[in-house]
Formats: structure tokens, sequence, C-alpha cells
């Protein structure tokens, strides 16, 4: 479904009510591994925020994809506000009055006790002897840090005041202990021992002194470190920040707090190491999603295998993610046959959990697979299958008729994309009216292929132009045809599509040595290629059979 149709449906009994679509993580629509679907989400986004002028996006992403987020012209006008640190007034009120509702306050000045730990933090101590820095704000995941460690160190029933707080002395820590967990995590996640990571890490990230140091980005080397996903994982784990500088990104640590911390954390006992080291099923397919997120295939894939080596017989769901996480890495590098036995099998898994529409979404994915394969057949039948999960879904439909049409199927292929608009006249619409006048072009319904093609408002693409042509030609409006067809080989030359249309229009004037010329360029074309359907088309000229 489209973010359109999505909104379609919710505000199908209002036109004015208010909307806010929210994206976390906006940093990721622009990473390396998205690309193949950034266009489309940024497309759909910025048509239905056209569409429906009621409804607002808000994208929160790091700081070092702004420039990325600004440049795309589907974003152009759109307002930043940068989230900051928390000051010590904020930090205070961020410690009561969640405290306050979950039923054990900070008594007092308890809460400025815990805060004032932290802005006046002594940056690479061993001790409290160090000298302190006033740092004049918190990051708040330090603060969490600090808060969880105060809460789990007072008894349940106990009031948290300001001697407990003082006595307690657990901030530092507990700041050891969650750089101990990350590297832990960054360890696991790369099958390399933490004391690797710590002696790479500590002196790249921290000088004699105690200060923050900003590294360049460290390719790897003999000691079988992933450096860049490491850095990249540790940024997701809030361990690290990143800032460009001239195009380059440069790590640090997120905050003050974590000069210490990080040398401390190498020292935590090896029994407790172990323990954060372990990971739950839950936990590796976390890390599994991560992993793939940042482009780093082979350790999404193991973890993966992990999951469903650990995870108990009954985690269908968990199984099922680990699998279809499975396909998509076996997608990425281009294994098709791997790709649908994984999401066969996470299709399985999720009707074991009874989970219809995830079942549908991997079918449909499946038949994808298809008809990359140019097995119409086979993708003719699984996609029936994911549209009887998915009725009201115009995407899995458009790729139906798409099946259809490939397995020889036309009349099947059009009412497939009658019921895609039908299904949601905002997914895809200009495609499946595009394709279902390509479709009835070729079964010479030249006057439908036109009114199809004239309800596409938006600059069409060269093959519909092309098909265009082809319909003029069959009402007999000749110049008009070869006016058309030829803008269209002006820059289509190597276009699969309109070389086949001007083979058509060829053969339509009996020019036969022309329409044969132009059908073996077609054959040969890269740029694109011809589709299964239209390579049954193409066969039937060769053979006279059809126009």
């Amino acid at each position: 479904m489209t973010i359109q149709g999505f909104l379609r449906q919710r505000l199908i009994h209002s036109k004015t009510a208010r909307m806010l679509i929210s994206v976390d993580q906006g940093e990721v629509i622009f990473k390396d591994t998205f690309a193949g679907n950034r266009g489309q989400f940024l497309d759909q986004l910025s048509e239905a925020l056209h569409e429906y002028p009621q409804v607002h996006a808000l994208i929160v992403a790091r700081d070092d994809c702004l420039g990325d987020i600004l440049a795309d012209h589907r974003l152009s006008g759109a307002e930043t506000v940068r989230l900051i640190p928390l000051s010590r007034a904020a930090a205070i009120e961020a410690v009561r009055r969640p405290a306050a509702v979950a039923g054990r306050p900070f008594r007092g000045t308890a809460a400025e006790a815990l805060v004032d730990q932290l802005v006046e933090y002594p940056l690479a101590s061993e001790s409290r002897a160090s000298p302190a820095q006033n740092l004049a704000e918190v990051q708040p995941v330090v603060l969490q840090v600090a808060c969880a460690a105060v809460w789990n160190a007072v008894p349940a029933g106990q009031a948290i005041t300001r001697a407990k707080v003082l006595s307690t002395a657990v901030t530092e820590q507990a700041l050891a202990t969650f750089a101990a967990s990350r590297i832990a995590v960054a360890a696991r996640y790369a099958a390399v021992q933490p004391s690797m990571l710590y002696n790479w890490l500590v002196p790249l990230l921290t000088t004699d002194s105690g200060r923050r140091a900003s590294p360049e980005p460290a390719e790897s080397s003999g000691d079988r470190i992933p450096r860049r996903e490491i850095m990249m994982l540790l940024e997701d784990q809030h361990l690290l920040r990143v800032e460009l500088r001239d195009n380059t990104r440069w790590y640090s640590l997120l905050s003050e707090h974590m000069v210490g911390a990080l040398r401390r954390a190498a020292y935590v006992r090896p029994a407790d190491a172990q323990a954060l080291a372990a990971a739950t099923p839950a936990q590796l397919m976390t890390h599994a999603a991560q992993a793939l997120s940042n482009g780093a295939t082979r350790a999404a894939d193991r973890l993966a295998g992990e999951v469903l080596s650990s995870a108990p017989a009954g985690s269908y769901r968990l199984r099922a993610q680990a699998e279809k996480l499975l396909g998509n890495v076996a997608f990425q590098h281009g294994r098709t046959d791997q790709t649908r036995r994984h999401y066969l099998a996470a299709a399985e898994f999720f009707e074991a959990a009874q989970d219809r529409l995830e079942v549908g979404r991997l079918l449909a994915a499946v038949g994808r697979v298809h008809l990359l394969e140019w097995d119409a057949t086979a993708a003719v039948s699984t996609l029936h299958s994911a549209a009887t999960r998915l009725p009201a879904d115009g995407a899995v439909m458009l790729d139906l008729a798409r099946a259809f049409a490939d397995s020889g199927q036309a009349q099947a292929a059009v009412a497939a994309l009658s019921s895609a608009i039908s299904a949601d006249a905002g997914v895809g619409a200009e495609d499946a009216r595009l394709l279902r006048a390509d479709i009835l072009a070729d079964l010479g319904d030249a006057t439908g292929a036109l009114r199809e093609l004239d309800s596409v408002p938006n600059t069409q693409p060269l093959a519909a132009r092309a098909a265009r042509a082809l319909s003029l030609a069959r009402l007999g409006q000749i110049e008009d045809a070869d006016e058309g067809i030829g803008q269209a080989l002006e820059t289509g030359h190597d276009n699969g599509p309109v070389l086949l249309r001007a083979a058509q229009i060829r053969a339509l004037r009996g020019d036969a040595s022309g329409a044969e010329h132009y059908l073996r360029q077609a054959m040969k074309a890269t740029r694109p290629r011809l589709s299964q359907y239209q390579r049954r088309q193409a066969d039937s000229l060769k053979l006279g059979k059809a126009v």
C-alpha cells in the first residue's frame, strides 16, 4: 500500500482532519542499502503531502544526513529543528517527571544531586579525586543510564532521596557497564574478542588528557576488525556520534562522560563481560537487522543464522523474521533461489503465527522474484495467492497483472489492472494505466489505449509515447504516428519497448524490411530490455502472427 492509499483510508470520513506522519531514524532512507526504494518512498511522501495539505511530516534523522535531506527536491522547503543535549534544568525535569509518574519520585533535591554528578563530571578519571569540568549539558542517553542505575540501586518501596543518590555512587560504574555492553555487542557482531576492540578504540577515541578525539574513518587492516561497520554499529548503539567534515565522516564519543567510561569498561570482570556479550535470540535479531541496514551482509547473515539455531521451536515470529532477513541478504547478492527458499520458510512461520498480512507480503515478494527469473507461470500462481491475502493491496494486483501479461494472458492482465486501480487509486495508478494502455494497444484497442494514456497527467516515459504512436497508427493517423515514434527514437535508440513499437508501426505500413530492422534492434536493446510480455509480442511479429 502506498502512503496516499494509507491516508485515503484513514481520512475517508474527514477531508480536514489533521494528521502527523512521523519517520524515526530517517537517516536510513539515505543509506546505500535503501537506495533502491528511496525514490519511490520520497515520491509517495511528497505526493501525499501535496494531496493532503492537512497532513504534515516529521523526519527525525542524524546531523550527518541533513545535507542529503535538504538537497532532495522532494523535501525542499522543509524546516529544520536541531535537537540539542539537555541543559541542567531540562535534565532535572527529565529525571523528576517520569519517576513521579512511575510512582517512585525523586524526593527533595535528589534529582539535582543526580544531574550535578553528570554536569560536574571527572572526565578521564579513575576516581573522584580527578578534576571535574562543568559540561553545562547532558546527553539524554547518559541521563537514562544514570537514572536506571539509581533506580536499580535503591530498593523498591524506599524513597529516592539526595542521600541515597550520593551514597550509591553508581554513575561511573553504570556508564562503564553501558560502554562495556556496547563493546560486547560490537565484538559479537564482528566475531572478534572484545579486547581487540578496546585496543583499537581507546587510543583512537581518547587522549592522555582525557579529551575526546575525532578520528578520521579508519579502514580495515590485518586484525580482522570491520572498522567501518563497527563504527556505524556503535553509532547506532549511542556510544559514538558522527559529523561531516568536507564530506568525510568523523567519529567521536557521544559525550565527555564516555571517555572515562570507555577506559573503565576494559576492566569489567570477565564473567560480567561474558554476561554482557550474551544475547537473547530477540537481541540477536535486532543486531542482525542493524547489520543489514549498515550494509554488513555477512554479519547479518551470521547473526540471523544464530537466531534460527538458538530460538525456541515455538518462536514462530522470531524465526520468520530471521528467515526473511536471510532472504533479503540472499537477494542483495543475487541468489534468487535462496531468496525464494528463505521467503517461503518465513511465510510458513508467519502462517503458524497467524499473521496473514506478512504471509501475503512474503508471497508477493516470492512472486516478484519469479518475475525477475522470467518464470511467469510460477509468478501468476504465487501472486494470486498473495492477492487473496491482500485484496486491498493495489501493488500486488499490479504485479499479478504483469505476471498475467508475461504469461500471455492479456485479458486477465487487463482485469487485474482494473482491480489494482479499484483497490487503491493511489498505488501505482500511473503504472497500472500505462501498462493497461500497452496491453490494449497490442490487443488492437487503440481508442482504449489512448484513453488510458490521456488519463495520465504527468510526463510519460518513452515507452508510453511509443505506445501512443502505435495506437495512432492503428487508427490511420500515420503522420502523427511517424512524428511520435520518431521523437521517441531520438532519445530511445537503445530502448527495447520503443524499438518494438517502431517495428510494429513499420509492419502496419507494410514495410517488412523496416520492421525487421527495428525488431532486431529491439531484441538486442538493453536500456531497458524488452519484458517477457514484450518479447512475446516481438516473437508474434517475427512470425507474422500479429502486429
